[in-house]
């Protein structure tokens, strides 16, 4: 079997959907499924000039800073020949569609060339546009709600990654009766060496107001008060990176260190490191965590971990680290503490998330769900 993945994802935009792409390839090629990522102008370059000033200008008419979902939405058009001509030269069996977005613009493509697909959902945009302070009656929100209720309906099999986000994408009202849930997996990489340094708490998350590092920062001010010798540790960026660098500065908080972008290898090495992980995730302007891979990540390498209870965070995590209400400074700040005071409960807390992370998001479990996937959707064009 051939399958060909679809997204309009970048590298340098998005590296949670290439980290799970590059992930599935490896393990689907295990099980003989020869699995194609996408090689196109759009996931390689940035967008020229000209692209960047419509950008730019079209943030400002509709209100938004959040680029991704506007550069999608401007460039996605020419997906439809992109997708055409790659399945042509490639001739796969079936399609690996990322998104509701992408999926929604080449429907009339997949209608046409009567090419078996795989829907797969790693979230709601409009969620994420939402988060930017615009209303349900936005023409962004609207349009991003039009296709994904589009793109499920017609696919011929479509995934979720997990029960929350398929209730949520019912209680939107969208046709999830015959979605399947299929949870993320991960594949522990060779890890580099890092050098020695000071014990460390690890928040790797994109710098935006919907991952909640400000709520993280203000819980990190008690615990570094309670634990000088201890650091936290930040991987990511994002826009709100200035303001989270001006209010370590403003509150003199001394022991946060800014790492910039990692690579995945470079992530998980930092993770492995960590007396435990951080995953402050908050429910703004209706986003919701749809899985959480900061939490299996660590999870697979036996680090404890503290994740606002919101989301699909609960049902990843379950009882393999300490759950706090979102928002929750000070509820934060007394997990972190407490974690850092008994060694005991973060050797117990690792060793259930790696057994539960072997049994509920082991690459075999994936595997399997995701050949039955492919096969029922090859099967329904026969």
């Amino acid at each position: 079997m051939k399958a060909l993945a679809i997204t309009l994802a970048k590298r340098s935009w998005v590296t949670g959907v290439w980290t799970f792409l590059e992930v599935t390839k490896r393990v689907l090629e295990r099980e003989g499924i020869d699995y194609l990522l996408p090689d196109h102008w759009l996931n390689r370059r940035e967008p020229r000039r000209p692209l960047r000033a419509l950008v730019k200008a079209y943030s400002w008419l509709t209100g938004t800073s959040r680029e991704i979902n506007i550069r999608r939405m401007l460039i996605g058009p020419a997906l439809s020949g992109i997708a055409r001509r790659e399945s042509r030269f490639h001739n796969p069996d079936v399609l690996h569609i990322q998104g509701s977005l992408a999926a929604g613009l080449i429907l009339d493509f997949l209608a046409e060339e009567r090419v078996p697909w795989v829907l797969h959902l790693h979230s709601i945009d409009s969620e994420l546009i939402r988060a930017e302070g615009l209303e349900d009656d936005h023409p962004l929100v609207i349009f991003s709600d039009y296709l994904l209720k589009k793109s499920i309906k017609s696919a011929p099999v479509a995934c979720a990654v997990s029960w929350n986000l398929r209730e949520r994408l019912a209680a939107l009202g969208a046709d999830v009766s015959r979605m399947r849930v299929v949870h993320n997996t991960i594949l522990v990489p060779e890890l580099p060496q890092l050098p020695p340094r000071e014990p460390y708490v690890f928040l790797p998350a994109r710098l935006s107001p919907e991952k909640g590092v400000d709520v993280a920062l203000s819980a990190w001010e008690e615990v570094e008060k309670r634990n000088p010798r201890v650091w936290l540790c930040i991987a990511g960026t994002g826009p709100q990176e200035g303001a989270l660098r001006r209010f370590v500065q403003d509150r003199g908080l001394r022991n946060v260190r800014f790492l910039g972008m990692l690579s995945f290898e470079e992530t998980m090495a930092w993770a492995a490191g960590a007396l435990l992980l951080l995953q402050p995730t908050v429910p703004r302007g209706g986003f919701r965590e749809a899985f959480g891979m900061t939490a299996l990540e660590a999870m697979v390498l036996g680090v404890p971990v503290v994740s606002s209870d919101t989301g699909a965070g609960p049902e990843v995590l379950g009882d393999a680290g300490i759950h706090v209400p979102p928002f929750d400074a000070e509820a934060m700040s007394n997990a972190i503490a407490r974690l850092l005071a008994d060694e005991g409960l973060r050797r117990e807390l690792g060793q259930r998330g790696l057994e539960r992370a072997r049994e509920l998001f082991g690459p075999e479990t994936y595997a399997k769900k995701m050949s039955e996937a492919f096969s029922d959707a090859i099967e329904g064009f026969r």
